[in-house]
């Protein structure tokens, strides 16, 4: 954020370590505009854990929600790898038994498995945060943004959000409809229920209300999608 002593914000400026680090050394931060924690090290997930833990337990609120509980898109092109490859990564995942991060071709047998392994690295965290703050405030509803097409968020972004569903990780999801077409919001909420998601779980479309692609989103097709919404039986819009 601008006025911050530290690019990475304070809690990197007191963990630098925690920072994920791309291929090329240099750390993950997307137009710069905020910075990722390494996936894999137990002290920053722990402190996220912590984080949510504490509100949990601190205020009395209803539920929790995550955003951006993901990786970093996979692959972009022309731009550097946005994953983290530093020590521990690469560590971590040899002693599960892959091959080196920084000599991995993409699209390959090898690829894939650290593509299921850093999935696994979310899904192990969402469990712990929803463990975590059950265990202090029995009742809360723990909630999750994600990318509206269930197989690309696993294949770009970590987000094996239907296991998250089943499992009851999660009492319901917001998939990032922002669409200005309600045709197409439409159309992704139908392929839950043919898919069978919306019987596994709640799936809640998530609206979009700001600027989408240099469009102006207007109060009307708010009022069209949340309408369409409750047409196709969602429980609800976010």
């Amino acid at each position: 954020r601008e006025g911050d002593p530290h690019p990475g914000g304070p809690v990197l400026a007191a963990h630098p370590e925690w920072t994920a680090i791309n291929q090329m050394g240099v750390p993950v931060s997307p137009g710069a505009s905020y910075y990722w924690l390494c996936p894999s090290r137990p002290a920053s997930r722990r402190h996220l854990i912590d984080q949510c833990q504490s509100v949990a337990r601190n205020y009395a609120i209803d539920g929790l929600h995550l955003d951006y509980i993901r990786c970093d898109r996979t692959i972009v092109k022309g731009a550097p790898p946005p994953y983290c490859a530093c020590e521990a990564c690469r560590e971590a995942f040899q002693r599960a038994g892959g091959a080196d991060i920084m000599r991995i071709a993409p699209y390959t047998p090898e690829f894939r498995a650290w593509m299921l392994w850093r999935e696994n690295l979310v899904s192990t965290l969402v469990d712990e945060v929803s463990a975590h703050v059950r265990a202090v405030r029995p009742g809360i509803i723990v909630s999750a943004a994600v990318y509206p097409d269930p197989l690309e968020a696993r294949r770009f972004f970590g987000q094996n959000w239907t296991l998250w569903l089943a499992n009851r990780s999660i009492d319901f999801v917001t998939p990032m409809l922002y669409r200005d077409q309600t045709d197409t919001f439409v159309r992704r909420m139908r392929h839950y229920i043919e898919d069978g998601i919306t019987s596994i779980g709640v799936v809640l479309p998530g609206v979009g209300v700001n600027e989408i692609q240099n469009r102006i989103f207007s109060h009307d097709v708010l009022i069209e999608q949340v309408r369409a919404a409750r047409d196709q039986g969602m429980l609800g819009s976010v």
